[in-house]
């Protein structure tokens, strides 16, 4: 979910996910001291690089009969959705420190794997979870006046 928090399609995520895997399991997996971080960073430059051929799969997927994707199995609830729909309306850098703080690191974690400041990424957090409180309290009132 990191790489959809940051605006990727379910398929694009999951295409950026396993090449940062390629990347990382031959040999760089056990001299990495922050594995995860490493593996999200990539995996969102892999994702940014998508960028000049954005298309969705077509059917049939080559290994899975039927041609069925299995990304567009995944559901998401409702909550989930609206959240992704807020999400997309944050600045890239306020986006950028929730999608971190969402999948669990802290502000020195996520400083350290974007060779930003602490305080950088804590200042751009607060200022995302504020309006994230606001855009999804407009969109419940909005909800409840229909």
């Amino acid at each position: 979910m990191f790489l959809v928090n940051l605006g990727a399609s379910l398929y694009e995520a999951a295409d950026a996910a396993h090449e940062a895997l390629l990347t990382l399991l031959p040999d760089k997996w056990r001299g990495l001291d922050h594995p995860g971080a490493w593996l999200r960073t990539v995996a969102y430059r892999k994702y940014l690089r998508q960028a000049t051929a954005r298309t969705q799969p077509m059917d049939p997927v080559p290994d899975r009969p039927g041609g069925t994707c299995p990304v567009d199995l995944v559901l998401l609830t409702e909550q989930q959705r609206s959240v992704l729909d807020a999400l997309e309306q944050l600045p890239p850098a306020e986006r950028e420190a929730m999608a971190w703080k969402l999948d669990g690191f802290t502000h020195e974690q996520t400083a350290q794997a974007l060779g930003k400041s602490p305080a950088a990424v804590r200042e751009a957090y607060t200022r995302a979870r504020q309006r994230l409180i606001t855009i999804l309290r407009l969109k419940k009132e909005a909800k409840s006046g229909e």
